[in-house]
């Protein structure tokens, strides 16, 4: 090896060793979460994925994901790896194009497995708990695997971090500002936390700070993902065409996401001929021919409709992905663009099947 690869090497496994650190050699035994590996070889891999799933990048989650598998193989019965390979599907399907129906199902078999070997690994409970509630809609079984990870490590940034979305989800909204503010405390350094921080803010009627925020991280940080495509939102809601369309490219820049690009298009298009509402009507043309062939979510077809006014289409198709098991369905009680339906009956009706708290 040269001597630049073995510096290489060594920055990764510091690295990654930080923040594996933070669980292990710094707490008390009662709070470790795991065992020492059977083969050093598992362990330097893991260290290593943990540098590159913190670096969220399209390439680099894959990366981290390769390097979870390639621990595994090295070491079949190492938890943390199978851990790590949950967290990385279950940001696989935020940050690239992986369908959720692929992602979720892979990173609950880890999680699993991880529990299975070490009960005590509290990265895994958390990760379980994402996809309990973001893909099987299990708001108990969520909050169960939120409690067991908390109380195994409550210096986890991650899984206060994650565990606050949680609650947001909820409409828990202080809470939910408790936890994120914890998780800041515990990892002032992570930009996908302060995002999440300006979406909580947002969401939580701050908008002015939570919108503030978002835009501060993307001036600093321009290639992370998150202010993109939560400021699209926000500017799709402003009526901000041209901020809108300008978010939506870069976060299909981004993740290298074709169809999410050609929508943009559509949309500037729709704009130039006939302003904000030619941009939504050609937003909602393109999205109802994908939805024929099977390749467009009802719940984003909602989200136009409802932009246009168009209530009853909207709930018609919210019910549509309710029965589809549609992932967007989480976020039925918090997304600003469905505002207007929220007095509606049969919105209201969705979100007690879904089982989410009733409307404030």
């Amino acid at each position: 090896m040269s001597i630049a690869g073995g510096l290489a090497t060594l920055m990764l496994v510091v690295a990654g060793g930080v923040l594996y650190g933070r669980h292990t050699a710094a707490r008390p035994s009662a709070l470790r979460i795991h065992a020492e590996a059977a083969n050093p070889a598992a362990e330097d891999l893991y260290l290593k994925g943990l540098y590159y799933w913190n670096k969220r990048t399209p390439d680099d989650l894959q990366r981290a994901a390769d390097l979870f598998v390639q621990s595994i193989v090295a070491d079949p019965k190492f938890a943390p790896a199978y851990a790590g390979l949950a967290d990385s599907y279950n940001l696989l399907r935020e940050f690239t194009v992986m369908p959720p129906e692929a992602a979720y199902p892979r990173a609950k078999l880890a999680a699993e497995r991880a529990i299975a070997l070490d009960d005590q690994l509290a990265p895994a409970h958390r990760s379980l708990a994402f996809v309990d509630f973001y893909w099987s809609w299990d708001i108990p079984g969520a909050q169960h695997e939120f409690d067991r990870a908390v109380a195994l490590d409550p210096a986890s940034a991650t899984t206060h971090h994650w565990y606050a979305n949680y609650l947001m989800e909820l409409g828990r909204r202080q809470d939910a500002l408790d936890q994120i503010n914890r998780a800041q405390e515990l990892e002032p350094t992570s930009i996908s936390i302060l995002a999440d921080k300006g979406l909580i803010l947002w969401i939580g009627g701050d908008q002015a700070d939570g919108v503030k925020l978002l835009k501060e991280i993307e001036v600093s940080d321009p290639d992370f993902l998150s202010p993109h495509s939560y400021l699209s939102l926000y500017y799709l809601g402003q009526a901000d065409d041209k901020d809108a369309i300008a978010e939506m490219r870069r976060s299909a820049q981004l993740t290298r996401n074709a169809p999410l690009s050609e929508l943009a298009d559509e949309m500037e298009k729709g704009f130039q001929r006939a302003g904000h509402i030619g941009a939504l009507q050609a937003m909602l043309a393109l999205q109802n021919r994908r939805f024929s062939s099977g390749m467009q979510s009802a719940f984003e077809i909602a989200e136009t409709e409802t932009l246009l006014g168009d209530d009853s289409s909207a709930v018609r198709h919210l019910r549509m992905a309710y029965v589809a098991h549609d992932p967007l369905m989480i976020s039925l009680r918090t997304n600003e663009l469905l505002q207007p339906l929220h007095r509606n009956a049969q919105f209201q009706q969705l979100l007690d099947d879904m089982g989410l708290p009733p409307l404030d």
